[in-house]
């Protein structure tokens, strides 16, 4: 390897390395889960800092493997910004359930899980070779599973991380297979190679086979429908903030690579392609948003919510080259930004064994803990796609997509399922800024206390005071509203970082 590659591969070295210093760090800090969440930190910003030695060498090819360019590159930072994100919403998260209930010790595994997983997602978002697209989907997939069963003290958890395990599992073969199939036709691992081969004439029945195969372990990662089933149990049994990083990260890697793939080739518009992934769009945005009307736990809403999101995503992804990777760059980032300040919201809320998820719990929270309650309303006002967020920037660009590919059929739904969507996201504002009875805010008063005493770690204060979660949702809000008024500044460099694709 030349040193322009390592420089290339900078900051997936640091992200690599750092994740072992992590783990030593966690092994030698007994029952103090901070000397892990510090490693961390370090480690990502580290990571988000080489982007501009690894933009010297950009655009670079690293053998047949891995693509360095500009969109690589903002994948990248989106990935490990988002990243450092979730760990700082997950420190007071997750430090009741360190000590004692871990086995003793310091919790500190989670945060070197949490970069193995970035680590995962980023080489997916640079994947240019089957080889490379199996590591990064496996070392995320397998990251995600011992995330999602993180606390053993909790048996759901357990079960729904072993569900993720089989169903992963279990995608992971078909894409396999597919893989295979696709060398067999075409006697080549790369990418673009299947993308020709599936562009020019009559495609070979292995050819076909093997995307359809493909199709079925990308789906999963995706949740799309009908690979989507998997989605509210575990967003629902997941530590909160692990669950921020599935709904974000890991969605957003293979989104990328789903770009990578399609786009320059044209192959999303291309015979009967459009027709099949128009489909699925349509699915996902329905069942998504129809699923989430009935929910009542604020979790499951956001999962059947972000199966609807990848519709949209997907939408852009069928308009073709010139318009998906700009739409869908900016659309992440607006999603990210909304996802983290929910499920961040929602951390700072959680103590101990009290998981703050049931709608009910949140009546009156505008009156308790007014600075959070904003922070989750504009969340979820960006989510819903209204005006002068960045959730509304972002489906603007996504039907505008649709509209300059001819795609009209998707966007008349874009907008309804918009509309559909909007119910579910203003109940849960509604409830928080609706009166509560005094027997419920004294009860809401005495949430920090309850919990901490179930968690054998009384913390009556801590229920109000301000943390790293909070920091999180404050982030995410001046995001939120900068996107939503300012779009253009991001929208040019992502235009310029986008080029070819």
């Amino acid at each position: 390897m030349s040193s322009a590659d390592f420089l290339a591969l900078s900051p997936l070295v640091l992200a690599a390395g750092g994740s072992i210093i992590v783990l030593l760090v966690s092994a030698f800090a007994g029952k103090r889960p901070a000397p892990s969440f510090a490693a961390a930190l370090v480690v990502l910003a580290l990571a988000l800092a080489a982007i501009g030695l690894a933009w010297s060498e950009a655009p670079r090819a690293v053998g047949s493997l891995v693509k360095i360019d500009g969109f690589t590159l903002f994948a990248q930072a989106l990935i490990f910004a988002t990243a450092f994100l979730v760990a700082l919403a997950s420190y007071r998260y997750m430090a009741p359930r360190s000590g004692e209930e871990s086995g003793g010790d310091s919790g500190g595994e989670y945060y070197f899980l949490l970069l193995l997983a970035s680590l995962g997602a980023s080489i997916l978002a640079a994947a240019t070779s089957f080889v490379t697209l199996f590591l990064g989907l496996e070392l995320l997939s397998v990251s995600l599973f011992s995330l999602i069963a993180f606390r053993r003290e909790k048996t759901i958890g357990a079960q729904a991380g072993f569900m993720y395990l089989i169903l992963a599992g279990a995608s992971s073969a078909f894409l396999l297979f597919g893989m295979a199939l696709a060398f067999m036709a075409t006697g080549s691992l790369k990418t673009a190679d299947l993308a020709a081969a599936l562009v020019s004439g009559t495609p070979d029945i292995l050819v076909l086979a093997s995307l359809g195969l493909m199709t079925v372990g990308i789906g999963f990662k995706l949740a799309a429908v009908p690979f989507h089933l998997w989605t509210p149990e575990v967003y629902d049994a997941a530590p909160t903030p692990v669950t921020a990083f599935i709904a974000t990260v890991s969605k957003g890697a293979m989104a990328v690579f789903l770009v990578r793939f399609f786009a320059p080739s044209g192959l999303a518009s291309a015979g009967a392609y459009p027709w099949i992934f128009a489909a699925v769009a349509a699915l996902s945005m329905f069942a998504g948003n129809l699923l989430a009307l009935r929910e009542r736990r604020i979790k499951r809403i956001l999962a059947y919510s972000s199966i609807a999101h990848i519709g949209y995503i997907l939408i852009a992804i069928i308009a073709g080259p010139g318009r998906a990777a700009p739409t869908v760059a900016f659309y992440l980032v607006a999603y990210f930004a909304a996802s983290l300040g929910a499920f961040a919201a929602i951390s700072a809320l959680s103590q101990g064994d009290a998981e703050h998820d049931g709608l009910d719990s949140y009546r009156g929270l505008a009156s308790r803990r007014p600075g959070l309650a904003a922070g989750l309303a504009l969340a979820m006002l960006s989510l819903a796609g209204l005006p002068l967020t960045a959730g509304f920037m972002g489906k603007f660009l996504i039907f505008a997509a649709g509209e300059g590919a001819f795609l009209w059929v998707l966007a008349v739904l874009l907008a309804v399922n918009s509309t559909i969507s909007i119910y579910y996201y203003l109940r849960v504002v509604s409830i928080m800024y609706s009166p509560a009875p005094e027997a419920e805010t004294a009860a809401g008063e005495a949430f920090g206390e309850a919990a901490g005493a179930t968690s054998g770690t009384p913390r009556p204060r801590s229920a109000r005071a301000f943390g790293p979660a909070a920091a999180v949702v404050i982030v995410a809000a001046v995001v939120v509203i900068a996107l939503g008024i300012f779009p253009g500044p991001l929208i040019d460099l992502i235009r310029s970082l986008t080029s070819g694709y």
